[in-house]
């Protein structure tokens, strides 16, 4: 598994799984939506019992902050919603990288705050790892898609790879919880 964008023709890769990047403006690919999340907050309760609880996204400002490199690099602005109303928040802090379990571990740890993939922290939170921050603030949702060559297209490998992946992305969505989703 690589936490980077591959390139599907040069590097003989058929399918890729993407999340969180904007897809290819190309007639050579094809995307297939599979799965949506959201990114939330969090941070662990040792860490906000030293620096506090920010109640709202500007006061990131005031906190370490672990950020995700990107495709398109650094996510120096984390975007919030609230009651239709968009605001970006500028966020800094010791920790950049590409690696989502790499961020979660350093919350875990206590070295700062994370704006994470909710299915990857769910049983940190529940174990009381992690706690969820700005609750009543939402990321922009996250589209997971199955992205081919658009040659490969009807290939029965291909088509049942991908026709597997999305069972699986609606079996588990099913077997949420109503108010996870």
């Amino acid at each position: 598994m690589l936490d980077r964008l591959a390139d599907l023709a040069t590097e003989g890769v058929e399918i890729a799984i993407r999340g969180g990047s904007p897809l290819p403006d190309t007639n050579s690919l094809i995307a297939r939506p599979l799965t949506t999340y959201q990114r939330v907050v969090v941070a662990s309760p040792a860490y906000l019992r030293r620096r506090g609880i920010p109640a709202t996204p500007g006061d990131l400002a005031l906190h370490d902050v672990l950020t995700h490199l990107g495709a398109s690099g650094v996510a120096d602005s984390w975007h919030f919603t609230k009651d239709g109303v968009e605001s970006a928040t500028k966020v800094r802090g010791p920790l950049r990288t590409n690696a989502v379990y790499a961020l979660r571990d350093s919350a875990v740890a206590g070295l700062g705050l994370a704006l994470l993939p909710d299915w990857l922290v769910a049983a940190d939170v529940a174990a009381g790892r992690l706690q969820l921050l700005l609750q009543g603030f939402t990321s922009k949702p996250t589209v997971v898609s199955a992205v081919h060559r658009t040659e490969l297209r009807g290939t029965p490998r291909v088509r049942a790879f991908i026709e597997h992946l999305a069972r699986e992305y609606e079996r588990e969505a099913a077997a949420q919880p109503t108010s996870d989703r």
